[in-house]
């Protein structure tokens, strides 16, 4: 049997049932977000992670701020999920923590997970404005990246379990 999301063969039992690796569920959403009785949280849980796997994905072929641009959009869509959750719309614009000021879901996010955004923040901007890019292109480093991508992972997983209560 065979991924369902890379392709890739699957050889454990629990890979076997859930239809997919253990590296492709981590990036893939939870069950009862997927099936959300709203068509509009569907879609942004989707494109939440669906940004996440591209964020792995490009820190693997050593995209490294690419990576985090798409880390930072993957948290960014799941917080606006979240606000779609809680008052049926969501606010434009790109600042993680004001998303976080403003989900009431949000109000308990340990302080480290408020920091992972925080710093997530910096390279929203910067895919946006090359000469930011530059400058923290230089500071990049794959040790710095992978954490960043487990930290995301973390988030998503926390922030989808909000969604349960």
């Amino acid at each position: 049997m065979r991924c369902r999301v890379c392709g890739r063969p699957l050889t454990n039992h629990q890979s076997i049932q859930r239809g997919m690796g253990s590296e492709c569920a981590r990036h893939s959403p939870p069950e009862h977000l997927a099936n959300h009785p709203s068509v509009k949280v569907q879609k942004w849980v989707e494109s939440a992670y669906s940004s996440a796997r591209s964020a792995y994905l490009l820190y693997k072929k050593r995209q490294y701020f690419e990576s985090l641009y798409l880390a930072h959009l993957a948290i960014e869509k799941m917080l606006k999920t979240l606000m779609i959750i809680e008052t049926g719309q969501f606010d434009y614009g790109h600042n993680l923590n004001i998303f976080i000021s403003k989900i009431s879901l949000t109000q308990n996010m340990p302080e480290w997970m408020r920091d992972v955004c925080a710093r997530m923040n910096q390279f929203q901007t910067a895919g946006r404005y090359p000469d930011e890019k530059l400058d923290l292109l230089r500071t990049i480093e794959p040790q710095f990246v992978q954490t960043e991508i487990k930290n995301m992972e973390k988030v998503l997983m926390w922030l989808s379990e909000q969604t349960k209560q």
